[in-house]
């Protein structure tokens, strides 16, 4: 099965925050964004539901290859983490599952991409991308 989802690129999702003494948080914020998912869950299950996972119940962590494009750019095959903490939830629809931006952040705070969107994608031979543009690469498939 195919998954694709997308979020339009906020200050502080594109490690360029608004505030003057609020540093770049290293991650992009993995939530509904308008798409009829359980922001919850779906990331943990769904999406990166089938691949091996480690950690402890409440901090879950997993690192899987993405082919990143970047405003056009090829960055290739990237290790990219995962972190899952459902507590962050607490039952009000925060956000529980993070993407950590790793050796992107530096890319990231070096250009803003701020407005700009962010595709996830699964494809159903369970490759990964993650890009980077003026609009999502297709249309969601959540």
């Amino acid at each position: 099965m195919s998954y694709r989802w997308s979020k339009k690129l906020s200050h502080a999702d594109a490690q360029h925050p608004r505030g003057a003494n609020t540093n770049p948080t290293g991650h992009l914020t993995l939530v509904q964004a308008g798409h009829a998912i359980d922001s919850a869950t779906w990331f943990r299950q769904v999406l990166f539901g089938h691949l091996p996972w480690g950690g402890v119940p409440d901090k879950e962590r997993l690192t899987l290859s993405m082919w990143v494009s970047i405003a056009g750019k090829d960055y290739g095959l990237q290790e990219i983490e995962i972190t899952h903490t459902p507590s962050f939830e607490a039952n009000q629809g925060n956000r529980a599952t993070v993407l950590h931006w790793g050796v992107l952040g530096a890319l990231l705070q070096s250009v803003d991409f701020s407005d700009q969107f962010v595709t996830l994608e699964r494809t159903p031979a369970d490759v990964f991308y993650l890009t980077i543009d003026g609009k999502p690469t297709g249309p969601s498939s959540v």
